[in-house]
């Protein structure tokens, strides 16, 4: 786990450095490494690393094109300016000059390279365009390098840095607004949830669609050895290995809908009703369908066993295993035989 190591290491350079303050035999980095680990700690310094890491790629791009300025402003120098450049600073060679460039660049001023001690390339400004021409194009350089260094080049990182923190930041306020205005669960909106859900929104998601239960069964689901799935279990653990999520109630609930149906219009009642009613028949035709199975069997044993005999030796365990049902409150008791008159006292 990478937070265990992270607190590991951690405990670990917090004892170096409590007791590196009583003896000088100790590694003086650990120091600054358990500063560093403090700064990171906090919410301030996370959000700062994590733009830098979002906006790396990009960072790193413009880095490029900024070394490769360099290198052009460093190439003309050396072809250009380097007896003039060597008489306050050192530009002998192609790699002297390129390193004195970015040496002076990189802080986005080049007047330590072209100008004396003070950064001064002019002694006395020329009266006339004529007159040290060649120092003027020094200064020209300088003044060109200044304005887009500072000016476009410097704007352009600040920019990347700001997108990043932006984007982060809208982030997180899209993650607060949709977990505030929606279902996790079912993405179902809050309004219409405060509507039509008992208890309304915040009941909704702490206890029909909590988060956290789902979390917890998913958990199970990994947990158990799939020899001992149930049947739901088994079909979501078969979901989740397809990389699919149809296993979650996206924009239903079954509250919302318990709240519709009370709401229904007269017809749509009524339409329910009669779907009631035809199940109702349909269970009635399968009630009937076990009875004709039941007389069936029964004349059998009146064939096979001879007379009144034969139909006093079916059981409740036989009607029962006819039936397809349990024991019923008016059954008779275990091991008694029943009869062609018992039959009806049987909940079928």
């Amino acid at each position: 786990n990478p937070l265990c190591w992270y607190h590991l290491i951690h405990v670990f350079v917090s004892c170096h450095c409590f007791t590196g303050t009583f003896s000088t035999n100790h590694v003086e980095w650990f120091w600054h490494a358990l500063l560093l680990m403090h700064v990171f700690r906090r919410a301030s310094g996370r959000k700062v690393l994590e733009s830098l890491v979002k906006g790396g790629e990009p960072l790193y791009k413009t880095a490029k094109v900024g070394m490769v300025i360099l290198l052009f402003f460093g190439s003309v120098a050396f072809v250009y300016f380097a007896n003039q450049i060597t008489e306050q600073n050192d530009c002998t060679t192609a790699f002297q000059c390129m390193y004195l460039t970015f040496d002076a660049g990189i802080r986005g001023d080049l007047d330590a390279e072209y100008g004396d001690n003070f950064g001064d390339i002019f002694e006395n400004f020329p009266l006339k365009l004529s007159n040290q021409s060649n120092t003027q194009m020094q200064w020209w350089t300088v003044i060109v390098f200044y304005i887009f260094w500072n000016y476009i080049f410097a704007g352009i990182i600040q920019g990347q840095i700001v997108d990043a923190f932006s984007e982060i930041r809208s982030n997180e306020s899209d993650k607060k607004k949709d977990s505030d205005e929606s279902c996790l669960v079912c993405s179902m909106d809050r309004l219409e949830l405060e509507k039509g859900s008992p208890g309304g929104f915040f009941e909704h998601i702490r206890q029909p669609h909590s988060p956290w239960n789902y979390l917890f069964y998913l958990h199970s689901i990994r947990e158990t050895d799939p020899a001992d799935y149930t049947g739901m279990q088994s079909y979501v653990a078969e979901l989740l290995a397809a990389g699919s999520s149809d296993f979650m109630p996206l924009n239903k609930c079954y509250d919302t809908q318990e709240t519709a149906t009370y709401e229904a219009s007269p017809t749509d009642m009524l339409q329910l009703v009669l779907e009631r009613i035809q199940g109702l028949e349909s269970n009635v035709m399968a009630s009937m369908d076990g009875l004709s199975q039941i007389e069936s069997r029964l004349d059998n044993i009146e064939k096979n066993g001879g007379g009144t005999a034969g139909k006093r030796e079916m059981s409740v365990s036989d009607v029962l295993a006819v039936t397809g049902t349990g024991e019923s409150d008016a059954a008779p008791a275990e091991g008694e035989e029943v009869g062609v008159d018992d039959v009806g006292l049987i909940d079928i």
